[in-house]
């Protein structure tokens, strides 16, 4: 009985000496140094990002990148297509390098429309983000262009505009006047 047990005994312990990775390698697995939150998660925050533009005007919007993981990751901002005829989108960087992870970075970017640009409405650009061919996560910028709002000053501060719909409008009135006194 002794005999039989030292002989499992010895068996058991060469086994052990012998495959000692794969007692290692299995309690590696579970341990909590590596786990998925220990790797860079890069994302954008925002789905949308809404921009409203004048013809012949910009404005500027705020991307923000955020690291959803534990460790630092880079990626690339691309355009996944074209931008809209008349409107151009500068980006203040296309790469994050080394974003740490539980961090972000705000990406500042520049939205410019041209002077008479027609139809009026909305614009798509979709953006991904990428790590070399790997995309990451995908957003876009929706671009509402409308028509300038600015207007010139006139007289004693009436802008221009409303003096000459005020005269139009007295001119249609007057007419419709004098036809019907005419009758």
């Amino acid at each position: 009985m002794k005999n039989r047990f030292f002989a499992i005994l010895v068996i058991l312990s060469l086994i052990a000496v012998i495959n000692p990775g794969i007692v290692f390698t299995a309690s590696a697995l579970e341990s909590p140094q590596n786990s998925l939150a220990q790797v860079a998660d890069l994302q954008f925050t925002a789905d949308m990002v809404l921009v409203t533009v004048e013809q012949g005007g910009s404005n500027t919007a705020n991307i923000r990148v955020h690291n959803y993981g534990g460790e630092a990751g880079s990626a690339n901002i691309t355009f996944l297509g074209s931008e809209p005829d008349g409107i151009t989108v500068e980006l203040s960087t296309i790469s994050i390098i080394d974003l740490s992870g539980g961090t972000y970075e705000d990406i500042i970017t520049n939205v410019s429309a041209e002077a008479g640009l027609w139809p009026l409405g909305p614009r798509r650009l979709d953006l991904g983000l990428m790590n070399g061919t790997t995309e990451l996560d995908s957003m876009y910028i929706e671009m509402n262009v409308v028509a300038p709002t600015t207007t010139s000053t006139g007289i004693l501060g009436i802008p221009n505009e409303t003096i000459i719909l005020s005269v139009i409008a007295t001119i249609i009135v007057v007419a419709v006047v004098l036809i019907i006194k005419r009758r």
